[in-house]
């Protein structure tokens, strides 16, 4: 499994409250960061070996969004709207993020823990070294993404969108793959043998191959 770099913040982060700095062009380096930006719209916002704690950003817009080194823990980011975003090194733990869409993102060294991401939008982004663990992806679009040495692991996928999915060293250990949109999105993963039945068995569904019973020999005239 590929080795996913974890944000690197430095000892001392200034205190700041988010709906006060969370502005067009900010450029926001070393902080500690809570509070709630609402609906917010914003564009061109950088954000650097930052952490951002107990904050909500729901229903934001966000657009061309740039984060190195961030870390966010308890934050509420529901129905956040990320318009191509760039993510590297940044850590979401214990976070919300439903219905929360990263549209044409880049995610390099991204972890995803114990997150609540139910229906969560990652179509059209490129992802790398970027790892889900135990955290809810029921119908999470990843269509016509690219995952290229990704985890999903010990989480839930069911009924996701996977059309189009490229992967290359996608790991699926653990997660519940049940009703996948497409599911020979998923070739090429990499699952466990408690995984097998039940993913081969839409796999068979989605070609029409039906699994009958021996009716014998063709009647003969």
């Amino acid at each position: 499994m590929t080795v996913v770099a974890a944000p690197r913040l430095p000892a001392d982060l200034v205190v700041e409250d988010l709906g006060e700095v969370f502005l067009d062009d900010a450029e926001l380096v070393g902080l500690e960061l809570s509070g709630a930006a609402i609906g917010v719209n914003a564009a061109a916002v950088s954000l650097e070996e930052c952490r951002v704690s107990v904050a909500r950003l729901t229903s934001a817009r966000i657009d061309r969004i740039r984060m190195i080194d961030v870390e966010f823990t308890g934050c509420d980011l529901s129905g956040a709207l990320f318009v191509e975003p760039v993510l590297r090194r940044v850590r979401f733990t214990d976070c919300r993020l439903s219905a929360t869409a990263f549209e044409l993102a880049k995610l390099h060294d991204v972890q995803f823990i114990e997150c609540r991401m139910d229906t969560v939008g990652f179509s059209m982004a490129q992802m790398e070294a970027t790892h889900f663990e135990r955290s809810d992806l029921a119908e999470a679009s990843f269509r016509n993404a690219s995952l290229d040495g990704c985890s999903i692991r010990n989480s839930q996928l069911t009924r996701a969108d996977v059309g189009g999915l490229r992967s290359t060293d996608l790991s699926l250990h653990g997660s519940e793959l049940s009703d996948l949109s497409t599911p020979a999105g998923v070739a090429g993963a990499k699952i466990d043998d408690a995984q097998m039945i039940p993913l081969a068995i839409q796999l068979l569904a989605a070609a029409h191959i039906e699994v009958t019973d021996d009716d014998g020999p063709p009647p003969t005239a």
